[in-house]
């Protein structure tokens, strides 16, 4: 991981595994050792424009995800793909103008 990458976690909480990223890119939401057991992941001040198709196929385990000021413009259809157990999600503070749901 880069010099100026901070990653906050895991904290556990009990039953919960939280990490928090700032400043990265993308590539480091593949860099975890285990993603499994992430049940919270908070992504602040990043630069991931997109998220990818079966991006997270694999975070089976994350409750809550929350990106913001992370420049997100566009979603791929299948960018949640996996993502079974998430209850809440935010985008907030980034470049969405419009997200399709089915």
């Amino acid at each position: 991981m880069s010099n100026n990458l901070r990653v906050y976690g895991p904290h556990a909480y009990e039953q919960y595994k939280i990490y928090t990223l700032r400043n990265c890119r993308k590539e480091y939401l593949l860099q975890f050792p285990d993603v499994t057991i992430i049940t919270e992941l908070r992504v602040e001040s990043c630069f991931i424009p997109t998220l990818d198709n079966e991006l997270f196929i694999n975070f089976n385990n994350l409750i809550l995800w929350q990106i913001s000021n992370s420049h997100l413009a566009a979603l791929d259809e299948y960018a949640f793909h996996g993502l079974v157990h998430l209850r809440s999600l935010s985008f907030a503070h980034n470049n969405l103008i419009e997200i399709m749901v089915q």
